[in-house]
């Protein structure tokens, strides 16, 4: 059963944010509204009668990699062993809930899902998971709030939505992961290419570190 908010709770709730800003790439400002804000709103409009859960956060893998070996044994031939095993992991996804009990104990909830590139190090290994898994829920959380009825319209993934990754920056991401030894197949290219100019400035800030 769908709440039906007061105009108060709605006017708060929508009511737009500061905004922050962060430096990206070539002296460009990110606007974006950080997760504690929205946190704020929301405690702000609900106090403790909202709360929030993951529900699952899974590892999205890269294509899955065959591995042939073929062995000679004198008395029982030749064998050969095909084994599969998923790559590296590309991403993390996150679903999660806000629950919303009415002063009436009636409660509510919103289900949101939220995704994070995972970065790695020059040596191959992943950069900080733990980072990455944060990042991914805090996406989920705002989707949840975002369907609660606060206002998002200007937060940094709106804003960058229209600000894809341009080729300068593309070439330079492929040499660094040629450098680092990295596979590059259709899906990573595919990530690639489907990436905003601010996650493509991150990301190679991150592999020029390592």
């Amino acid at each position: 059963m769908e709440p039906v908010y007061s105009t108060d709770i709605l006017n708060q709730l929508s009511e737009s944010f500061v905004l922050k800003d962060r430096k990206g790439k070539g002296g460009e400002t990110w606007k974006f509204v950080p997760i504690d804000d929205i946190i704020k709103r929301l405690n702000s409009v609900f106090g403790l009668r909202w709360s929030f859960e993951i529900l699952s956060q899974e590892l999205e893998f890269d294509i899955l990699v065959e591995n042939t070996r073929t062995t000679t044994d004198i008395e029982k031939g030749t064998t050969t062993v095909n084994k599969t095993f998923p790559n590296k992991p590309i991403s993390v996804t996150t679903k999660c809930r806000i629950t919303i009990t009415d002063l009436d104990g009636t409660q509510f909830h919103k289900d949101g899902i939220g995704t994070k590139e995972v970065f790695y190090k020059k040596d191959g290994g992943i950069l900080e998971l733990g980072n990455d898994k944060k990042s991914s829920a805090a996406q989920a959380l705002k989707k949840c709030a975002e369907l609660l009825g606060v206002n998002l319209d200007e937060t940094e993934e709106t804003i960058e939505v229209d600000a894809k990754i341009n080729e300068k920056q593309k070439v330079e991401i492929f040499d660094l992961l040629k450098k680092m030894g990295q596979p590059i197949n259709d899906e990573v290219t595919t990530m690639i290419d489907n990436m905003t100019s601010a996650e493509a400035d991150t990301l190679i800030n991150n592999l020029r570190k390592n």
